[in-house]
């Protein structure tokens, strides 16, 4: 009985050891099957990411290319813009002077129209001042033939604007008088008006004197003496304000007119 306890046992033992090398191919071979499916799931895995970063290096690749291709169009455009500007600033600077003299020329027409106005202003008050003179020499005119000067010898004139006969006699008096007086009217004091001369020689009897009716250019000065030579009257005159007589005797052919009545202040304008 325990003889063949003993035989199944020992049969039991030979047949486990038989089975060892299978039993441990399987177990190995099983593990190394674990380890192949291991690897490929991790070569998989490897591939796969590889595959993605791959693929995110062609989109950035691509999306390099764009961008250089981009910056080339623009540095383009930047040099297009450069030759433009390099176009556009002589004009815009003309512009601008342009708009400068456009400003210049809207002031000047401003005050050229402040101008019109003053002027029209200006000569209103001209107008009535003229007006004034008018009536004013008028009224003159009607006191000198009150006192006997009538018609054709009736002398109004403008005075030579000199400071000679200051303070009696100003550049904007006009004066009142007898026209191309007789001898006998002009007497030591009065005031005369007598044409220009011209000295040809040293004497004061020989200088030239103008015709009185045709001549425009007169002198006023006051008679300081009367005398005669060879027979012709002469004038000896010197304006108020002069230190001495004049250069020249007046002969009393050269007498314009002798002034009686003054009328002060009637040409302001000639005091400028």
């Amino acid at each position: 009985m325990l003889h063949s306890v003993t035989l199944r046992k020992l049969a039991a033992i030979v047949t486990l050891l038989l089975l060892l090398p299978v039993l441990g191919w399987y177990v190995t071979d099983d593990m190394l099957f674990e380890r192949l499916k291991l690897s490929t799931l991790e070569n998989l895995e490897w591939r796969a990411g590889e595959q993605e970063r791959q693929a995110e290096l062609s989109d950035m690749r691509t999306t390099l290319d764009a961008l250089e291709e981009s910056t080339g169009l623009l540095r383009d455009e930047a040099v297009t813009l450069r030759d433009e500007l390099a176009f556009i600033e002589p004009r815009y600077e003309a512009l601008r002077r342009t708009a400068k003299l456009v400003d210049n020329e809207v002031l000047l027409a401003a005050s050229v129209n402040a101008l019109g106005t003053q002027r029209s202003v200006l000569r209103g008050e001209v107008a009535v001042l003229r007006g004034d003179r008018d009536a004013i020499a008028s009224g003159l005119a009607t006191l000198a033939e009150a006192f006997g000067i009538h018609g054709d010898r009736m002398f109004l004139g403008q005075l030579a604007c000199s400071p000679s006969m200051l303070p009696l006699l100003w550049c904007d008096d006009i004066t009142a008088g007898i026209y191309l007086p007789v001898e006998n009217e002009v007497q030591q004091g009065d005031v005369i008006f007598f044409t220009w001369w011209s000295q040809t020689g040293g004497e004061r009897e020989t200088c030239q004197f103008a015709d009185p009716r045709t001549s425009s250019s007169f002198i006023d000065h006051r008679v300081v003496r009367v005398f005669s030579i060879d027979g012709e009257r002469y004038y000896e005159t010197r304006g108020d304000n002069n230190p001495s007589a004049d250069s020249c005797f007046v002969p009393h052919r050269a007498v314009a007119a002798k002034i009686t009545h003054i009328a002060h202040g009637i040409y302001p304008e000639r005091n400028r």
